[in-house]
């Protein structure tokens, strides 16, 4: 069944009427909503200029009188398996990251998740792609729901979608691939810009896959490609155009005096820029490797 929403409508009415395996199409126009998705088999598709927002953030108080906390700021939550989400743009309106921190605007929990051109705006923490790190699972039991405690290695996948943030604004534990996707840092004046912060498990076959797509950024030298969130965090950046200047000299961090630089897998190819000064534990892929994590990335998606 397809499911037509208008702008004097609510998204969130339209998701408790469906079933799963239904389409639910988005008309054109502004929705001031709090999101959570938690059935499974849906299409989600805008039509137009579709925007979704709220303006949650880490130390906000909650109903229940305790902070948001970083997990619970989000303006769309996905819980469902198969689900795509198609041509919307998502916003948590809590910026300038020094003023509200923590501000998530799509947090995704499901499996098989696929997002096409899409947008997604705010400053710190912008995408939560779960797992959550081990002991995070531990720590929140009786603060967020069971269903989003999920410790799931989810498969996510992100095609033409545009990505805005500062610090740290794609992070989590998935095996997800943004393919032909454009990342945007905004100017952040209380540290260093953070593309991606990955908390990955040991052996995890994929992290992050990043291949074909574009790193921008609002100042010179003042982005860091990843950081590892924990342990074991991987991320692969493949064909990639950066725009010049924007990458401080070391191209990937350790996360502050931690040693997870003994233990973070980060891995890149055809980043067409000087990469002579990465720090040493970011390996270079060979031609033969890179193509293996295209085909992966490509074809499997």
């Amino acid at each position: 069944m397809i499911i037509t929403i208008n702008p004097n409508e609510t998204i969130y009415n339209a998701i408790e009427k469906a079933n799963e395996g239904d389409t639910i199409i988005i008309k054109e126009g502004i929705y001031n909503e709090k999101l959570k998705i938690t059935k499974s088999n849906l299409i989600i598709k805008g039509v137009g200029n579709v925007v979704i927002q709220n303006k949650d953030w880490y130390s906000k108080i909650h109903i229940d009188n305790k902070e948001y906390n970083t997990f619970r700021t989000y303006t769309v939550m996905i819980t469902g398996d198969n689900v795509t989400l198609e041509n919307v743009t998502i916003k948590n309106l809590s910026t300038p990251s020094r003023l509200y921190g923590q501000a998530v605007a799509l947090h995704v929990l499901g499996d098989n998740f696929k997002c096409i051109n899409t947008k997604l705006y705010s400053a710190q923490d912008t995408l939560f792609l779960a797992p959550l790190p081990v002991n995070l699972q531990t720590k929140y039991i009786g603060f967020l729901y069971p269903d989003e405690l999920s410790p799931r290695y989810n498969k996510m996948y992100f095609e033409g979608c545009y990505i805005e943030g500062d610090v740290d604004f794609v992070f989590g534990g998935a095996n997800a691939v943004f393919n032909n996707c454009h990342f945007h840092c905004i100017k952040n004046d209380s540290s260093n810009g953070y593309y991606f912060a990955p908390c990955h498990n040991e052996g995890d076959p994929y992290g992050f896959t990043v291949v074909n797509s574009k790193f921008t950024a609002d100042a010179k030298n003042s982005v860091i490609l990843a950081r590892p969130w924990r342990d074991y965090g991987k991320v692969t950046i493949i064909n990639a155009d950066i725009e010049d200047g924007i990458i401080q000299a070391d191209g990937f961090n350790k996360w502050n005096d931690t040693n997870r630089d003994k233990t973070a897998i980060f891995e890149y190819y055809n980043l067409g820029i000087d990469t002579s000064t990465f720090v040493k534990w970011a390996k270079p892929l060979s031609k033969d490797d890179a193509s293996k994590y295209l085909s992966y990335a490509l074809k499997n998606n």
